[in-house]
């Protein structure tokens, strides 16, 4: 992030103000992003959770390829809820391009 002048410094705390002058809470809303799952988390949750227990060793190790292969590359750091449409569209496509 670069340097802001004293203008644009005075307009994000108005927006500021203006966002907790109607109940809202900035801090929550910051602490609460940094808490958010990143799309690798959310997969290996569903991995561990879903996949491991649920199916034989060959399938789940299969499962466990699939996403680390083609999904998590681009996206795999960034929070989940932070993924776009198109994103998600360019990882069908990649998905159905591959076997």
């Amino acid at each position: 992030m670069g340097k802001i002048t004293p203008d644009q410094t005075r307009l994000r705390t108005k927006k500021t103000l203006g966002v907790v002058a109607h109940g809202g809470d900035p801090a929550a809303e910051k602490a609460a992003e940094k808490r958010a799952s990143t799309l690798l988390e959310l997969t290996e949750l569903f991995l561990a959770e879903h996949v491991e227990p649920k199916r034989k060793a060959s399938t789940a190790a299969l499962y466990r390829e699939i996403p680390h292969r083609l999904v998590l590359p681009e996206p795999g750091k960034k929070k989940a809820d932070k993924i776009t449409a198109s994103e998600l569209a360019r990882l069908r496509l990649s998905l159905q391009d591959h076997p």
